[in-house]
């Protein structure tokens, strides 16, 4: 890890709030003094800057003085930057070493579309989310300590015995069961919320605009676009009545993508993450107990809950896992979800949500987890190098066409993705 100059990261006063935080939090009685920052190089994002925070603190007991050890020299220091180690704060007499993890905007114009993704997030993490963990037995997201227009201070989960699942394509059970629990105990925190609170549609809305699944997102229709053209020379759709198809009515059924992502005015709707994949979702391998925990929630969005599992399976998943075990995954979800929801209060008509919808719900958007996929595909089984911004926001056709008839791995993989597309979108046709 490089370390950074603190003062170019975060400031003294900022770490005095988010000790202020921390304390009120677990009931502690911290005094500061002094911290360090050092590059998080191994989390990866699109973004933000991402960095390690260490506050070297003291706690006074009733016995002794309230003033801090050393404060002399502190007030001394005008910087405020001791380079803090596991090794120097154990020789610091009634030392405690706390960490943090800090999502830092990068420097962009105040209009750029950064700038409001990242504060939306923020909005969502010092409100929202605190306020649904209020209402859940499990974490399922980290507890901020510190929100402001360019910087999230977050608890480290790695020194809660959480680890990122980022580099895996395909999900074991042992991983897959804490993700959908972790998902049910969100979900349940928004029905209870708003069963005993308030509206979380009237109250956030400007924290849950869409961002990706747009008409007016690039890096959407940029990316349905090459699916299409994918499509086009697919070996099975040679046939006129094929292209013609693909053409002229596949565009036209895609477009049920944009309702599919908004609030449902069929089914129950709740506050989704919307992007769990393995890069976003942190397990804590020796507490079986535990829940997943998700970081970044810039996607997030109030929407059927099944929008959320479908994602899990579809991103985490090969196709044949997914068909092999999505049934008994859609069943333990539903008995997780089932479990946080139930008291002698409650019941399906109060809760709003039923089996039957539940099921009914997977079928109906199936559809958003098959284009998601192929998305993601388009995009991770690619040379890194490929994708800059003119490949995701510009144009993915070309480059992507070409890489496809030189690499028959990924030929066969879009392939799939856009054949599962197709066949979807004819089922979708038939049944309506």
């Amino acid at each position: 890890m490089s370390h950074r100059d603190p003062a170019t990261i975060i400031t003294k006063q900022h770490c005095g709030q988010i000790i202020k935080n921390y304390n009120k939090c677990h009931k502690k009685d911290f005094k500061m003094l002094s911290y360090a920052v050092a590059s998080a190089e191994e989390a990866k994002g699109f973004l933000g800057e991402y960095f390690r925070l260490a506050i070297m603190c003291w706690e006074p007991t009733q016995s002794e003085n309230e003033e801090l050890p050393h404060e002399e020299a502190l007030q001394a220091d005008e910087n405020f930057n001791h380079e803090i180690t596991e090794e120097n704060a154990l020789k610091t007499d009634d030392a405690t070493l706390l960490k943090f993890f800090i999502k830092k905007l990068p420097l962009v114009h105040e209009e750029h579309e950064k700038v409001v993704i990242f504060r939306k997030e923020g909005r969502l993490y010092s409100t929202l989310l605190a306020e649904l963990l209020e209402y859940s037995p499990h974490l399922w997201c980290p507890k901020v300590y510190l929100s402001s227009s360019h910087l999230l201070v977050l608890e480290d989960l790695d020194e809660l015995g959480y680890h990122s699942l980022t580099n895996k394509e395909t999900l074991k059970v042992e991983e897959m069961l804490p993700i959908l629990k972790g998902l049910a105990a969100m979900h349940a925190s928004s029905i209870l919320y708003e069963l005993y609170d308030k509206s979380i549609e009237d109250n956030y809305a400007e924290c849950l605009k869409e961002i990706t699944v747009h008409p007016d997102i690039p890096w959407f229709q940029v990316g349905l676009k090459a699916l299409l053209e994918v499509a086009k020379i697919h070996p099975r759709y040679q046939a006129e009545e094929s292209q013609k198809f693909i053409e002229q009515e596949l565009p036209y059924h895609l477009r049920s993508l944009y309702f599919m992502v908004n609030p449902s005015p069929k089914y129950r709707n709740v506050v989704c993450h919307r992007d769990s994949w393995g890069g976003n979702i942190f397990i804590n391998s020796e507490d079986s107990e535990a829940s997943a925990i998700f970081v970044d929630f810039q996607t997030c969005r109030y929407c059927p809950p099944i929008i959320d599992v479908i994602f899990t399976l579809f991103l985490n998943l090969s196709k044949e896992e997914r068909v092999a075990k999505e049934k008994s995954y859609l069943e333990y979800y539903w008995q997780q979800l089932q479990f946080y929801t139930k008291s002698d209060k409650e019941s399906d008509v109060c809760l709003g949500l039923n089996e039957t919808d539940f099921w009914e719900s997977y079928e109906e958007f199936k559809l958003i987890g098959y284009v998601y996929r192929a998305l993601a595909k388009s995009i991770l089984e690619v040379p890194t190098e490929m994708v800059d911004e003119n490949y995701k926001n510009v144009d993915r056709t070309e480059p992507l066409l070409s890489y496809l008839e030189d690499n028959e791995e990924f030929q066969e993989i879009m392939f799939e993705c856009v054949e599962d597309i197709v066949e979807a979108v004819v089922e979708m046709s038939l049944m309506s």
